[in-house]
């Protein structure tokens, strides 16, 4: 009796109220279940960190000034420009790196455009280094 020879060829049992489930109702039933669905997005996004953005001294502002005036001047010049950039999930933000030489500055906005398309407000460059 160890090897189920009695029920081996039996047929399912039916039930006479229901009708039988189909494959896909059935496999339903096992499909995993996320209770914290984006919980640990959550974690993950309360986790990163961000810095905030540093003041500058005017001798500072003074200087990326100068450097942003002799760039506009020399359009054929190349340069690496350390831009903040604000979170937009958190407060603070990041310090990025951009290269390249100054396509053009529109002095209303304060926006910076280089060869690469990469734009930036100039009050967020944190410094300047020429090539």
């Amino acid at each position: 009796m160890s090897d189920y020879s009695d029920i081996i060829n039996t047929e399912r049992p039916q039930s006479p109220v229901h009708k039988p489930m189909s494959r896909l109702s059935r496999a339903a039933q096992f499909a995993p279940f996320a209770a914290l669905t984006g919980y640990d997005d959550l974690i993950r996004e309360a986790a990163r960190e961000t810095n905030e953005k540093i003041e500058l001294f005017d001798e500072q502002k003074q200087k990326i000034g100068e450097d942003m005036g002799f760039l506009l001047e020399h359009k054929d010049i190349f340069a690496t420009f350390i831009v903040f950039i604000a979170d937009e999930k958190k407060d603070g933000g990041s310090y990025n790196e951009f290269y390249g030489s100054v396509r053009s500055y529109d002095v209303e906005k304060g926006i910076v455009t280089l060869d690469s398309c990469v734009m930036f407000c100039v009050d967020d460059v944190y410094g300047i280094l020429l090539d």
